[in-house]
């Protein structure tokens, strides 16, 4: 796991003012927005701004959530090159049996 180490502050001089608990907050409104990257280095400077070991635990799940995240928008992102329009809406959808009726009526 790549932690940032506390000298993230360099670049984010913001974060040396804000309390864990206002690190988090902008982190998890990072994460509603889907902003994962944000989100990210806010929950790696929180890990190291934390002072309980459950902070500490709670910081390194978000920030393996994260990484998850990111690492699966850019897997859609190939996918999405790769394969045609009709492929990805009729992967996508929830009810593909009907996409496929409505596909061989029009053609």
């Amino acid at each position: 796991m790549a932690y940032h180490s506390p000298d993230i502050t360099l670049h984010y001089p913001y974060l040396r003012r804000m309390s864990w608990a206002q690190i988090t907050a902008a982190a998890e409104d990072a994460e509603i927005h889907h902003d994962y990257a944000r989100a990210l280095i806010l929950w790696q400077h929180a890990y190291h701004a934390a002072t309980l070991t459950l902070n500490k635990n709670l910081a390194v799940a978000k920030i393996d959530f994260c990484i998850k995240r990111i690492r699966m928008r850019e897997q859609m992102s190939g996918i999405i090159r790769k394969t045609g329009t009709d492929e990805i809406l009729f992967r996508l959808s929830k009810h593909h049996h009907l996409y496929e009726k409505k596909k061989t009526k029009e053609g």
